[in-house]
């Protein structure tokens, strides 16, 4: 059961990325015990830098897709890990009730990280790592009183509350989804 959710949430990603030519996004699954606070992780094996897409460091599996092809054939492209611990609801089909966390929910947010929802910032001081130039870091914006901006001309000692007040993220056609910001922000709060 737990990898038919594997399959639908991988699928669902798969059409909301159909490229044409497609190329291929490897995910490595771990079922682990991971404690009774944490539904799981995901994220990247490795990023790119790709001469059509610019001088950002991409997540390999988005780099695939849009480059439309198998940028590095001898890995997985994404590798999540899901809690073994937990009891979950595990059909895809049907609403989880309101005491069990729903696997598809987690496997869909986990393959975002691993697809490139994913930054550079630090929790500590809220500074972006200007070594890595993530993608995702220069699409991040950040609510202030004149209207959004991006995160990296906000000022580092802003940074912080910035991060636990309102995000958005730029798409390419210039619409804006907001993102989750806890109050508290802490390591896997995403």
């Amino acid at each position: 059961a737990a990898r038919h959710a594997a399959r639908v949430g991988a699928a669902m990603w798969d059409d909301v990325l159909a490229f044409d030519p497609a190329a291929p996004v490897e995910v490595r699954f771990r079922w682990e015990p991971l404690g009774d606070h944490v539904l799981g992780y995901g994220g990247p094996t490795w990023f790119v830098i790709h001469p059509d897409l610019g001088p950002d460091l991409w997540p390999v599996g988005l780099a695939n897709t849009l480059a439309g092809t198998d940028l590095n054939t001898a890995t997985p492209e994404v590798i999540i890990g899901v809690n073994a611990d937990l009891d979950w609801h595990l059909d895809p089909t049907s609403p989880p009730p309101a005491d069990r966390p729903d696997l598809l929910t987690t496997i869909l947010h986990e393959l975002g990280h691993g697809l490139g929802f994913v930054s550079s910032l630090t929790i500590d001081s809220g500074g972006l790592d200007p070594a890595l130039r993530l993608a995702f870091d220069r699409a991040l914006l950040a609510e202030t009183p004149t209207g959004p901006v991006p995160l990296a001309e906000v000022a580092v000692a802003d940074r912080p509350a910035a991060l636990t007040d309102a995000l958005s993220v730029r798409l390419p056609d210039s619409t804006r989804w907001l993102l989750h910001t806890p109050s508290t922000l802490t390591p896997g709060s995403s």
